[in-house]
C-alpha cells in the first residue's frame, strides 16, 4: 500500500489472505486499504501486490500526471 500525504511517500505494508474468488474480485486491494485508513494513511493511496513493481511505476506515473495537468 502507498499513499501520498501532503506530497510526501509514506508506504504501508499489511499481508492479507484471501480465497481465489476473493482475489479475482479485488478483495485484498480493498482489505488492504481499510487497514492503511484506519492506521491514519489518506487518499489518495495506490494498493498494489509487494511484488508488483511495474503497475508501481506506472500509477505513480499517472498520479504525477494528473497532478501536473492540474497546474
Amino acid at each position: 500500500m502507498i499513499t501520498i500525504n501532503d506530497g510526501c511517500g509514506h508506504v504501508f505494508t499489511t499481508p492479507v489472505e484471501v480465497i481465489d474468488d476473493e482475489y479475482r474480485n479485488g478483495e485484498h486491494f480493498r482489505i488492504a486499504v481499510t487497514r492503511a485508513a484506519d492506521a491514519a494513511f489518506a487518499s489518495p493511496m495506490l494498493a498494489l501486490e509487494a511484488d508488483d513493481l511495474a503497475r508501481l511505476l506506472m500509477d505513480i506515473r499517472t498520479f504525477i500526471a494528473r497532478r501536473n495537468a492540474m497546474h
